[in-house]
């Protein structure tokens, strides 16, 4: 007992030093941080402001570095942000074994660790990729003939009279509509309990992520079976979609022809194959709800709120989609000829964007960017 002190003393020195020798040899300690200091332990203060004042942190060092690269503490990682149309076009073109675009979306909202070890199976990314954005032209008749419904609904027509609405409300609403009539079909798109739970998803995911995030790798795993406002959420949906989801169950395992043609159907044929459970499918349309609903909710808000205050470009937009449409109707080439629409939607976008960030990827493996600063 009497070496105790030395002990203690002797681990405490040598934590100290493997902290600072990891600091000085760290690929990362070359790049300027903005909010704090890098050095050991400190940058924890610096990653208090981050959850604070994040917005502010990006625009000082957006400000200070634009055109290079800088770094911001966040508790369980560095936040490494590029700038300048040089080094944004050389993140984009990086491979995935450098840089993966879906790592990076489940690394940022953890729901591995919120919901459950099956959803890093990252199968229903791969099916709305290649049967639900390839096949557009397939599933469009359906989200116009719901949006013909949503938003008399939800934006009722008074003739000539004013009507007040809550437009974030109202999109959200709608978009929820329309995805889910994509995601799980009729009669569940119109389901109120089902699109409550679907739209709060989003909310519970990201109070899972600002807990789940601010504990080290090796912890996520347990601090996301003890908090998970999402796992609560699941658990909410999963009585309304679990008799849909053992009648398609059903239908793959009678070989029917008459299947239907959505996203529940289609990770469905996949959870059969690879023996996944019915909660593990409803976490994937959630996910994919968490995706679609408020970034297009958005989107869709701040384009029409550009319009309003700028009145003089809805003429010009008319006069572009009427014709077509009547020419042509609702479809995928008539869309592509919407060139006005598309614009206004895309500027909206770039001024009113969901994220501080573009986008959000982490590294595989360490590289040079094109300035000549390791990442």
């Amino acid at each position: 007992m009497h070496d105790l002190p030395s002990v203690i003393t002797t681990f405490l020195t040598a934590f100290v030093v493997a902290l600072v020798a990891r600091w000085l040899t760290h690929p990362l300690r070359a790049i300027p941080t903005v909010g704090g200091s890098s050095f050991p332990l400190l940058s924890y203060r610096a990653a208090s402001k981050w959850i604070r004042h994040g917005k502010g942190l990006i625009e000082e060092g957006y400000a200070k570095y634009y055109g290079s690269v800088f770094k911001i503490a966040m508790f369980d990682q560095w936040l490494v942000i590029v700038s300048g149309p040089t080094l944004v076009e050389d993140i984009r073109k990086r491979p995935d074994d450098e840089l993966s675009f879906v790592e990076g979306a489940t690394e940022f909202v953890p729901v591995g660790y919120a919901l459950g070890p099956e959803l890093r199976d990252h199968y229903h990314l791969d099916i709305l990729r290649d049967k639900l954005t390839r096949g557009l032209a397939g599933v469009l008749p359906d989200l116009v003939d719901e949006l013909s419904m949503a938003v008399p609904e939800y934006i009722p027509d008074k003739d000539d009279e004013w009507v007040s609405v809550n437009m974030v409300a109202c999109a959200r609403e709608i978009v929820a509509r329309i995805s889910n009539r994509v995601f799980v079909g009729v009669p569940a798109c119109r389901n109120r309990r089902y699109l409550d739970l679907a739209i709060g998803f989003t909310m519970d995911v990201h109070k899972d992520k600002t807990i789940i995030n601010m504990f080290p790798a090796s912890a996520k795993p347990i601090i996301g079976r003890f908090v998970s406002y999402a796992r609560t959420n699941v658990q909410h949906v999963l009585p309304l979609l679990k008799p849909i989801i053992e009648e398609r169950r059903l239908l793959i395992e009678q070989g029917s022809d008459d299947q239907p043609d959505d996203m529940l159907q289609w990770i469905t044929e996949k959870a059969v194959t690879r023996e996944h459970s019915d909660q593990s499918i409803v976490e994937r349309i959630l996910f994919l709800n968490f995706a679609a609903i408020h970034t297009s909710s958005n989107s869709i808000t701040q384009a029409l709120y550009h319009l309003a205050e700028q009145p003089e470009y809805l003429q010009p937009l008319r006069d572009e989609i009427e014709p077509i449409v009547r020419e042509e109707g609702w479809t995928k080439a008539a869309l592509g000829k919407m060139w006005k629409t598309d614009s206004v939607l895309r500027e909206a976008q770039r001024v009113n964007g969901i994220n501080t960030s573009e986008f959000t990827t982490p590294t595989r493996r360490p590289f040079w960017a094109h300035h000549s600063s390791p990442a």
